[in-house]
C-alpha cells in the first residue's frame, strides 16, 4: 500500500525493506529515544515483522522525493472499536529532522486513520521528550488520567478534538489536497481491509478528500 499527498509518500514495509530500518533504529541518537533500547538482531527483527505484518498494523516507511528519510506507524487497530491502540514515528536522515516533512507525515497518518472511520487513536511518549509532547498537543492528544508516574506515558486523541485542533497546524505545514491511495498488493490483508473500509465512505467524503484509489495485484 502507498498512500501519497502533502508532498510526501507513505509506503507499506515490506520483508525487503526491515534490515533498512534495523540498521537506523539501532543508532545511538534513535535507540536513546526509545523505551526499548537494546540492540537488535536480524533475527529479532524478522520475527518482529512476522508478527506486525497484518491488518492490525501499518508500518509505513517515509518518502520524500522518492527517498526514504523514517518510519511511522500506525498500531495494535482494533477494527471492531475502531480504535488504533499506538502509533509513533522516528526519523533517520538527519537532512529532514528539522524540516516540516516529519510533521506533515505525522498529519497524513493520522489523517488516514481518522478519514477511515477511526474515533480514537493512542500513543505512548516518554515523559521527557518534550519536543514529541508539544508537538502531539498540537494535534489534540491528551494525557490520558494516572500516567504522572509513569515513563513512557499514554495519550488520546478522538477525531473530533484532531480535526478541532489540526487547522492551525496544517497552515503552518501547508498541508492541503488530495489523499491518494495506491493498493498495489490486493492479496494482502491490509490492502483488502482498506480497500473494504473505503467503499463504504460515502461518495461526498471521497470527493472532498479527493481520494484516489488504484488497485495492483
Amino acid at each position: 500500500m502507498i498512500v501519497e499527498a502533502y508532498g510526501i509518500k507513505l509506503k507499506r514495509l515490506t520483508a525487503d525493506e526491515i534490515e533498512l530500518v534495523r540498521t537506523h533504529r539501532n543508532s545511538e541518537a534513535i535507540r536513546n529515544t526509545m523505551e526499548y533500547r537494546e540492540i537488535i538482531t536480524a533475527e529479532m527483527q524478522r520475527n518482529w515483522f512476522r508478527s506486525i505484518d497484518n491488518e492490525h498494523n501499518n508500518y509505513m516507511l517515509i518518502y520524500v522525493d522518492e527517498k526514504p528519510i523514517g518510519l511511522i506507524s500506525g498500531t495494535q487497530i482494533n477494527w471492531e472499536e475502531m480504535i488504533t491502540g499506538n502509533g509513533g514515528i522516528f526519523i533517520w536522515d538527519k537532512d529532514f529532522i528539522e524540516t516540516v516533512f516529519p510533521a506533515r507525515a505525522a498529519v497524513l497518518m493520522t489523517d488516514i486513520g481518522f478519514y477511515l472511520g477511526i474515533k480514537k487513536n493512542y500513543v505512548k511518549i516518554l515523559h521527557d521528550n518534550l519536543k514529541s509532547i508539544s508537538f502531539n498537543a498540537s494535534l489534540g492528544y491528551q494525557l490520558l488520567p494516572n500516567q504522572n508516574k509513569v515513563y513512557n506515558q499514554q495519550y488520546e486523541l478522538t477525531a473530533d478534538r484532531y480535526f478541532s485542533s489540526v487547522q492551525k497546524l496544517r497552515k503552518i505545514l501547508g498541508v492541503d489536497g488530495g489523499i491518494h491511495f495506491i493498493l498495489d498488493d490486493a492479496s494482502h490483508p491490509s490492502a483488502i481491509r482498506i480497500a473494504e473500509t473505503l467503499k463504504n465512505i460515502a461518495e461526498e467524503k471521497k470527493q472532498k478528500l479527493s481520494l484516489t484509489i488504484i488497485a495492483g495485484t
